[in-house]
């Protein structure tokens, strides 16, 4: 036997007299494959869907203390979602990939959206109904109402696009539910459903989220905090019926979908410009500001019948709710700066329901959890009157000449909405966002160029 230069030792002799060789042993094989591990709901996640039910069972209106618990168990529960899905993720090139399941607490949080709607019924019923329908779970939600077990996955990407929809049905969930609890008698509570409902079925889920928090947060604010959905201001339903034109013969969702985001600007500026006055002269005043509205959302959609410029002044005007009191020159900073806002607000709402936050403080770099979290409180009704974009927006498009129709209009309000996107991150649109204000502010526009 000799050896081989740099190998092994060279074996001369026949098949016959060798010893029978040994099979290697893989790398592989040695490691012992891992223990399975029970997956199971958090007791934290439990039993804040049972405060969450008992909440929204309350036949009188939920009072402020109960209004902050139930936003932050509506925190914890959206950040306990998104932490479990992101530990639920198998590696990248992880050969268990086959025959996935959905995380115990996404079961348990489908059956939660199910049992919300189960409860109720007439108009809030029909109204949470949409929430699953259009994310594709209402199917899932009967079927594990049923006992049936829940769906199995090939891959990961089916497994989190699901996940991601039970925690978006969730969350839509709990700001219908919870708005339809704050408020204050039926009558506000059914123009609420009546104004949410075009957006239910009509916005593209992507951006259902964050319109359904604007608008909720609307409703939530009261008179003395900026609220101009209450009473005694007319419903937005009756404004809609008493000036939309009846000879309209295309889809009308487009236009009643943004309506209130250009009335709660054109209401606010109604009443301010009557402050002290009587009561007769408000009402006169709001009559006028509902009816500019209307119109203008008329005009707009008899220009683009198919809805999309309405679409995007709706969720351009909800982005800009959800974010805040950004001006016009928001620059990166301001932006790092509201985002440690966020995180001193998440621990603060925290303490309302008694969780810790710390646990949950990577969830905020989910657009669902930062939403819910910049959206809590009066900031909505606080951020849509005082951000200068939007109240700039809403009066150019009130400012254009009732001479422009079609396409020049369509041209017009996409022009404003195109620049008012890019002043944030161009310098070029940011001065000129600054021209236009100053502008509007003193009522210099004249021209049907809004934009040049």
């Amino acid at each position: 036997m000799h050896s081989a230069v740099g190998g092994a030792p060279i074996d001369y002799r026949a098949a016959g007299e060798r010893p029978p060789e040994e099979k290697p042993v893989l790398e592989d094989q040695l490691v012992a494959a891992p223990a399975a591990v029970l997956d199971a709901a958090t007791p934290e996640l439990l039993t804040a869907f049972d405060r969450l039910r008992a909440l929204l069972a309350s036949l009188e209106p939920l009072q402020p203390a109960a209004v902050r618990e139930l936003e932050s168990l509506h925190l914890l529960v959206v950040s306990e979602l998104v932490t479990r899905a992101k530990d639920a993720q198998r590696p990248f090139f992880s050969l268990q990939s086959r025959n996935l399941t959905l995380p115990a607490s996404h079961v348990a949080a489908l059956s939660f959206v199910h049992e919300c709607r189960s409860a109720r019924a007439g108009a809030t019923s029909s109204a949470l109904k949409w929430i699953p329908k259009k994310l594709g779970l209402s199917a899932l939600a009967s079927a594990l109402a049923r006992g049936d077990p829940g769906p199995t996955f090939k891959g990961d990407r089916e497994l989190s696009a699901m996940s991601r929809d039970i925690e978006r049905a969730v969350s839509e969930t709990l700001i219908v539910a919870g708005t339809h609890a704050m408020l204050p008698d039926e009558a506000t509570r059914a123009d609420f459903l009546d104004t949410i409902r075009p957006m239910l079925e009509h916005t593209p889920v992507k951006f259902r989220h964050e319109t359904l928090l604007a608008i909720s947060g609307y409703f939530r604010a009261a008179p003395d905090a900026g609220g101009v959905f209450r009473r005694p201001l007319p419903p937005v339903s009756a404004s809609w019926a008493a000036f939309f034109p009846k000879d309209l013969t295309c889809a009308t969702w487009p236009a009643r979908s943004a309506l209130p985001f250009l009335l709660v600007v054109a209401r606010q500026e109604a009443l301010a410009s009557v402050q002290g006055r009587g009561s007769a002269d408000a009402a006169a005043a709001v009559e006028m500001a509902d009816k500019t509205s209307v119109h203008v959302v008329a005009r707009l959609l008899e220009a683009d019948t198919a809805g999309y410029t309405l679409g995007a002044l709706q969720r351009w005007a909800a982005r800009q709710a959800v974010e805040g009191t950004m001006g016009i020159n928001a620059q990166a900073e301001e932006r790092e700066k509201q985002n440690s806002a966020n995180l001193a607000k998440m621990e603060r709402m925290a303490r309302h329901a008694g969780w810790e936050a710390d646990s949950y403080l990577g969830a905020l770099k989910n657009d669902l959890v930062a939403d819910v979290v910049a959206a809590a409180g009066v900031g909505i009704m606080a951020g849509a009157l005082q951000c200068q974009v939007h109240c700039v927006l809403a009066r150019a498009i009130f400012s254009a000449p009732s001479s422009l129709e079609g396409r020049e209009f369509v041209k017009v309000v996409n022009g404003v909405l195109c620049a008012a996107a890019l002043a944030k991150t161009d310098a070029i649109c940011a001065a000129q966002a600054q021209i236009l204000k100053s502008d509007v502010y003193s009522g210099r526009i004249h021209s049907k160029y809004i934009w040049h």
